[in-house]
């Protein structure tokens, strides 16, 4: 049996992050893992071992075209305001 996975698309090397945009994160999710309230998305730094290290985290958006059996791209937007890199 093969394990359910999140997928996270066009990630780059490192981030500049100015004032006027923050970071958008692409991700695509396996069928099997049912999108839910409680799912949440952070941005760690690279030597992280705790997840209590994160930079800034959120609540994944409930996608508004899931189809059960069919991946799921979604994306979520960190403000500017909350990412200092």
């Amino acid at each position: 049996m093969d394990a359910a996975s999140v997928v996270f698309l066009n990630v780059a090397n490192t981030y500049r992050v100015t004032w006027e945009q923050g970071i958008t994160c692409y991700f695509r999710v396996d069928p099997a893992i049912l999108p839910g309230v409680r799912h949440v998305v952070g941005i760690f730094p690279i030597s992280w071992k705790f997840t209590k290290e994160y930079v800034v985290c959120d609540w994944s958006p409930m996608p508004r075209d899931y189809q059960p059996d069919q991946p799921l791209d979604n994306c979520i937007e960190f403000s500017s305001e909350f990412v200092l890199l």
